[in-house]
């Protein structure tokens, strides 16, 4: 799954619908069917399709709680490295800032820790691309990347309040600033941490 389609599935997830609308809207996603296409399909069918759906992101969970962060991912045909820091938190803020929200920005905040590669016959070389393109093919990377990119900050961030909640201050109030952290924290509540977090110290 991409960043761009976990993005996707959010944005059908948060809708004000009932869960047959729902339901049609995911399958459009997955499948790239209609909703005509989907409406005439035959209910054995389309419950098949479902249960499918369920068993892929039952494995998805499965990756994300067993796999852990990786430093060098290829991003729509270019290779990154991603900086999995804590000098690194103030650019992930400053990400979340942008727009206050953590899923639809998620490739934004994911650039702002990546720097591109060239492989040449030394190996690879930095160079640099402007923040717009890298956000771009951060759409095309892999989400278990941003999934454990949120993770390891969300990690640093609880671990270190003190020293976030002035930063964040310096633009906005203390209850504006919790208020952003809760956002930041709050999507991956749903999700089991993985195995990797046990051992992290930060």
């Amino acid at each position: 799954m991409t960043v761009e389609k976990f993005q996707q599935l959010a944005a059908i997830a948060a809708r004000d619908e009932d869960e047959v609308d729902k339901s049609i809207a995911l399958l459009q996603c997955f499948t790239g069917m209609t909703e005509p296409e989907i409406e005439a399909m035959p209910p054995a069918k389309f419950n098949r399709l479902m249960r499918k759906i369920r068993r892929d992101m039952n494995a998805q969970q499965y990756v994300l709680h067993n796999t852990k962060p990786e430093s060098i991912i290829r991003a729509n045909g270019r290779w990154y490295k991603l900086d999995h820091s804590v000098s690194n938190a103030g650019k992930y803020v400053d990400g979340v800032l942008m727009g206050n929200d953590l899923v639809g920005n998620m490739h934004m905040i994911l650039a702002s820790m990546a720097t591109p590669l060239r492989l040449t016959i030394r190996g690879f070389k930095p160079y640099d691309l402007p923040h717009e393109v890298k956000a771009q093919d951060m759409l095309c990377a892999k989400f278990r990347h941003a999934y454990h990119a949120a993770v390891f900050f969300y990690a640093v961030y609880s671990t270190s309040m003190r020293s976030i909640q002035p930063y964040l201050a310096q633009t906005m109030t203390m209850t504006e600033a919790a208020k952003v952290i809760d956002q930041m924290t709050a999507p991956l509540g749903g999700y089991t941490m993985p195995k990797w977090l046990a051992n992290l110290k930060v």
